[in-house]
């Protein structure tokens, strides 16, 4: 009951805190750890500057936010309130007070009112993060060129006036137009695409020209050929070629004219329905394309960043486009790329690779509020190819053959491949391409979906498929890494006579929906609910990525192999048993982010090399038993989700049993308990065997889980003590002659357990006194003597003792006998049991001035 009353209480307290939000504004301390959390989990590069002792310096502040920087560049904007998202963006790039990156200009004016608004109305706005049971938890940047919209982009841009009257512009505007930012964006999403290789149609502009006339310049996109391979990913100031700089340059004219660009040497602009209108008009991407205005989602935030997550995760760049609440300043464009596991945006700013990172979209979009207005988006773009639903098998007679009995033709369709016969290292090279990775780990164009190799032998020999480590095939084994980052996969069958899989066979396969691994007495691995053991089942050979929600790693592990987690990026929470002696390297590569990983070993584990490294510590918790924190936090590896990020919480519950008494021959008190840790739900057993009748001494008080409910449970035994009852022993009463033998005895009283007599383990000692209270060792003399007992023991008992008394006569002479009318007079009479009675009133043997005498 004690229980139920508490965690009702709790919940009431909780209750009454929830109808109401404060707003707390975070300390300058609070800001710059924060910043510190967001740089260190975001980049390698960060981690490496702060951890080299880089100063973290305030870059900038408002009322809203303040941004904390490393002056060799990155920088993490962090809200000054708690109603706010903690992080609103990071960039690896430097900050200027005084950037003239437009799009990022706005960024910064439209969160610092959507922060303002936040506060003001006292409600706070909690980040949405992609949900792991549909997208991967990450996505890197994917859109990775740094251009601009000056040289060497508008070099065939025409020439144009000043506008100058669009406020924020910094271009200082020469002959030549500006490519402007809705077509820089496009530009870099086309060569992302590398789609089309030419445009088709025909586009007029007219453009005022610096005298104020007008000029017509037209563009024939079918005569435009886009040299993909000649285009740098980023231009150099003297680093590069004429025809490198024509590439683009053409590139960026054609997207201007395609999206109707209002153009001037200072500023050109054009509204994104026109972009949106050019990319099926002039550049053949299909009618499926969407161009969405997130005035339509208002209340619908998740709506919308579930559209923003679901293009991403896909590889299909967003064209996002955004304008002040003032027309006057003009619109922006930029483009999405990438994502994280906090559901930050990466976004490619268009300006020459200035701020780009990790940013909060849905922050701009709180109920009813004006940027919501001001935003809309571009999705769907994709190559408008011909769709791949090629199957094709192919029986090979020598391995290593497999590239050349593919055409180049049929590998721009092929959806599906079934492979027959002995297959090497090359092949599976081959194999890798077509689904996304190279031989040096990087992504390819491939996008074949289904590979079949049930009929397939592995063989020994070839070229390596994998540079790192120069590895390659062994007989009937599928290697190490061998479909690592393959992100086309959907469906792979393995070769029914392979015998072995390596480690990290098959992670961060993020598109993969089912693996058919054969199993038999024949293989050294067993496969349980797409978990593959060793045979024995100590060792975890891999987690596949078809796992999803709690993971526990079963009690027989012993140890987690490389690449365990690899891209397992639809778990959730990961509980590893106390049975786990060794986690090896690179266990969780690619898992980005857990709610937490729940350790039940009171002793940190041996890791190998980069563990965790992958893993986002600033919001995954790493759960420890209760009093083994402290080891954790100084132990290798583990202590990262300590240092930095303060993310190592104990858990689990000690429950001990209370110390209790009683005395023997009583029944077992109502036991208590205490606890340490974690609260919980139900009620411990307490449970003790000692029963009225056992002994004086010490018994166990066990404990049992009862009907708590808890994953980490202590439960400490305790002690009943059964003390000894109180008994009382009575000396007996008697009369004696003096000079006869006397002998004391005596009578127990007040025994347990319906018991009539005990053995004493030690017997009384008697004390005689006189009637004037000396102590003598004779009673030598006639009176009244008191006898005194003490010193009894016995094993169960502590006893009370009574004292008796002894009526020493003379010899009696003769026996009178009396009516009760002649007893009166002075003297005393006794009964024969030495109790002195004055005078009696019925009729007896009694002793009276030495002699017997009879009442009647």
């Amino acid at each position: 009951m004690y229980n139920k009353i508490r965690n009702i209480a709790c919940i009431a307290l909780f209750a009454t805190f929830a109808l109401t939000t404060y707003a707390a504004p975070r300390d300058k301390a609070a800001i710059i750890k924060a910043a510190q959390r967001a740089l260190t989990a975001g980049s390698a590069k960060h981690k490496a500057r702060v951890k080299a002792g880089a100063k973290l310096q305030i870059l900038s502040e408002n009322e809203a936010f303040t941004v904390v920087g490393i002056p060799e560049g990155g920088f993490a904007i962090i809200s000054n309130d708690d109603l706010a998202p903690e992080v609103l963006g990071y960039s690896e790039t430097k900050f200027s007070t005084n950037a003239q990156n437009e799009n990022f200009r706005w960024y910064l004016q439209a969160a610092e009112k959507a922060v303002k608004n936040i506060v003001a109305k006292g409600q706070s706005l909690k980040s949405i993060k992609p949900n792991p049971s549909k997208y991967p938890q990450k996505v890197e940047s994917f859109v990775n060129v740094e251009w601009g919209q000056q040289e060497p982009y508008n070099l065939l841009c025409p020439p144009a006036g000043k506008k100058g009257n669009i406020p924020g512009q910094n271009y200082q505007g020469g002959e030549r137009a500006v490519t402007g930012c809705v077509a820089t964006a496009m530009a870099q999403i086309l060569h992302y695409n590398k789609y089309p290789d030419s445009g088709i149609g025909t586009k007029t502009l007219n453009v005022v020209q610096a005298d104020k006339s007008k000029k017509e310049f037209t563009v024939d996109f079918s005569k435009s050929q886009y040299k993909w391979n000649d285009m740098l990913d980023v231009y150099k100031k003297g680093a590069y070629s004429e025809t490198e700089a024509n590439a683009v340059a053409l590139l960026m004219r054609d997207c201007g004219f395609a999206s109707e660009m209002d153009y001037g040497s200072d500023v050109s602009g054009t509204p994104i329905s026109k972009a949106f209108t050019g990319l099926k008009t002039y550049f053949k991407y299909p009618e499926t394309l969407q161009l969405l205005y997130r005035i339509d989602y208002i209340g619908k935030d998740v709506e919308w960043m579930d559209l923003i997550f679901k293009e991403i995760s896909e590889h299909r760049a967003i064209f996002y486009g955004a304008s002040d609440k003032n027309p006057s300043n003009g619109g922006h464009a930029f483009v999405l790329c990438g994502y994280n596991e906090e559901g930050k945006i990466y976004v490619n700013w268009g300006w020459n690779g200035e701020d780009k990172g990790y940013y909060d979209i849905n922050l701009l979009n709180p109920s009813n509020y004006q940027f919501s207005e001001a935003q809309s988006m571009i999705i769907g773009i994709a190559p408008n190819r011909p769709a791949r639903d090629k199957e094709l098998t192919v029986t090979l007679a020598t391995p290593g053959t497999l590239k050349g009995n593919i055409t180049t033709s049929d590998r721009d369709i092929l959806q599906s491949l079934i492979v027959k016969g002995s297959i090497n290292s090359t092949d599976l090279k081959f194999l890798r391409s077509l689904t996304g990775r190279d031989e040096n780990g990087n992504t390819t164009n491939g996008a074949v979906e289904t590979i079949d190799l049930k009929d397939a032998n592995i063989i020994a020999g070839g070229e390596p498929y994998l540079v790192e480590g120069n590895l390659t095939t062994a007989n009937n084994e599928i290697p190490e890494r061998a479909f690592f980052g393959c992100q086309s996969l959907k469906k792979l069958i393995l070769p029914t006579s392979i015998k072995k899989i390596g480690n990290g066979a098959f992670g961060k396969l993020g598109g993969i929906r089912e693996i058919v691994i054969p199993q038999g007495a024949d293989k050294d691995y067993t496969l349980r609910d797409n978990v593959l053991y060793s045979k024995d089942g100590t060792e975890l050979i891999e987690v596949l990525p078809l796992v999803a929600k709690k993971f526990t790693v079963d009690s027989k592990v012993k140890t987690i192999r490389p690449y365990a987690f690899s891209g397992c990026q639809r778990i959730t929470d990961v509980m590893i048993p106390e049975t786990v002696q060794k986690i090896e390297s690179r266990a969780f590569e690619g898992s980005y982010a857990f709610n937490s990983i729940r350790v039940f070993a009171k002793t940190p584990c041996q890791l190998g090399e980069g563990v965790f490294t992958d893993i986002n510590k600033a919001i995954t918790k790493l759960y420890v038993p209760l009093h083994s924190e402290d080891a954790y936090k100084t132990a290798d590896q583990w202590k990262d989700f300590f240092v930095d990020y303060d993310n190592i919480v104990p858990f689990g519950t000690d429950i001990y049993v209370r110390t209790a008494t009683r005395t023997y021959g009583e029944e077992n008190p109502e036991f208590g308990y205490r606890f340490e840790g974690d609260d919980f739900v139900g009620e411990p057993a307490i449970t003790c065997a000692a029963k009225p009748t056992d002994e004086v001494g010490e018994y166990e008080i066990k404990i049992a889980k009862g009907t708590i409910e808890s994953d980490m449970l202590q439960l400490v035994p305790g002690t009943l003590v059964v003390t000894k009852a109180n008994a009382t022993l009575t000396v007996d009463s008697k009369s004696i002659n003096l000079g006869d033998a006397y002998t004391p005895t005596y009578t127990l009283s007040n025994l347990k357990n319906g018991e009539t007599t005990c053995t004493l383990t030690q017997e009384p000692t008697f004390i005689i006194k006189d009637k004037d209270g000396n102590v003598v060792t004779a009673m030598d003399k006639t009176g009244l003597y008191t006898i005194y007992a003490e010193n009894a023991e016995a094993k169960n008992y502590n006893f009370n003792c009574v004292a008796g008394n002894v009526m020493v006569h003379k010899n009696a002479t003769g026996i009178d006998e009396v009516n009760t009318e002649a007893t009166i007079d002075n003297e005393p009479y006794y009964t024969l049991s030495g109790v002195k009675i004055t005078n009696p009133v019925k009729g007896g043997v009694y002793i009276h001035k030495g002699k017997k005498i009879i009442i009647k």
